[in-house]
């Protein structure tokens, strides 16, 4: 049982479930569900769109092509921006914004998100737990520490 992974397949849908940390993976078309017990996060992707939801603090990131808006709830904090770089300190912790060309790094107290995004690429990375996630046009890549899995689109999978 240390380790156990289960993987359920089905027409659009992938679960991925593991004990040590709890992590959980559910994929549909152009939606992506990461959750884990560090915090449950939820992650969107469509068409260069991405958006971050977690529980602590509540943040949701949206990028569309060089475009990026933070919304938290505790302490409520909304940014907007087209390429830069921000700084921004919130109520509960800190949390720091980067966004250049493409590419957006998102850190908190909590640990530490890098969410690299191209056309139709998106990288979700966690310290607490090691969770990657890799999405491409017809492509998902789940990297945790108990192992490696990677899903290819040929039936409408992203």
């Amino acid at each position: 049982m240390l380790g156990f992974t289960r993987l359920q397949t089905k027409l659009g849908f992938i679960r991925l479930q593991t004990k040590l940390g709890f992590t959980r993976l559910q994929t549909k078309l152009g939606f992506t569900r990461l959750q884990t017990k560090l915090g449950f996060t939820r992650l969107q992707n469509m068409l260069g769109f991405t958006r971050l939801q977690t529980k602590l603090g509540f943040i949701r990131l949206q990028t569309k092509l060089g475009f990026t808006r933070l919304q938290t709830k505790l302490g409520f904090t909304r940014l907007q921006t087209k390429l830069g770089f921000i700084r921004l300190p919130t109520r509960l912790g800190f949390t720091r914004l980067q966004t250049r060309m493409g590419f957006t790094r998102l850190q908190t107290k909590l640990g530490f998100i890098r969410l690299p995004t191209r056309l139709g690429f998106t990288r979700l990375q966690t310290r607490m737990g090691f969770t990657r996630l890799q999405t491409r046009m017809g492509f998902t890549r789940l990297q945790t520490r108990l192992g490696f899995i990677k899903i290819t689109d040929q039936a409408g999978l992203h």
